[in-house]
């Protein structure tokens, strides 16, 4: 008798496990590949709507529709008077 037939038990149940396994580790790891995704999500969104705060920011600036007055200190003269 061969050897696959002495132990055809062992192997098909190694065979198994070793498919059970991979297809687990296969499963999770898609799954944490996922979640880690869909956490980094909001960063991104985050991050892209404050380009585009800063980038409206100064464009609004260079349009000239956001002012910059004076602050009041400005307006008055070193002694407290004003203008």
């Amino acid at each position: 008798m061969g050897f696959v037939q002495n132990h055809s038990l062992s192997i098909v149940t190694l065979g198994a496990f070793l498919v059970i396994w991979m297809g687990a580790q296969a499963w999770s790891g898609h799954r944490a590949y996922n979640d880690d995704q869909r956490a980094q999500d909001w960063e991104f969104e985050f991050l892209q709507m404050g380009v585009y705060v800063l980038l409206l920011t100064a464009w609004l600036v260079q349009k000239g529709l956001i002012r910059r007055g004076r602050s009041r200190r400005s307006r008055l003269w070193p002694g407290g008077r004003r203008h």
